[in-house]
C-alpha cells in the first residue's frame, strides 16, 4: 500500500467517524426539540382548558360563595 493509499484510509475513516457523530448530535437535538415541543403543545392545552374550569370551578362554589370571595 502506498503512502497515498494510507492517506485515503485514515481520510475516509475519519470523514465516517465525524459522519457518525454529526448524525448522532442530530438525533439527539431533534429528540430534544421533540420533547420541547410536546411540552409546548400540553401547556397550550392546559392554557385552553383554563376557563372552562374556571367556570366549573364558579359553578361548584356557588354564586354566595363567589360574592364573597369578590368582596374580598
Amino acid at each position: 500500500m502506498s503512502e497515498r493509499d494510507g492517506q485515503l484510509v485514515t481520510l475516509t475513516t475519519t470523514v465516517q467517524a465525524e459522519q457518525q457523530s454529526r448524525g448522532a448530535d442530530t438525533q439527539h437535538w431533534l429528540n430534544r426539540l421533540a420533547a420541547h415541543q410536546a411540552a409546548v403543545a400540553d401547556a397550550c392545552a392546559r392554557e385552553t382548558a383554563l376557563p372552562e374550569e374556571k367556570k366549573a370551578l364558579t359553578l361548584a362554589a356557588g354564586p354566595s360563595e363567589v360574592a364573597v370571595r369578590a368582596q374580598r
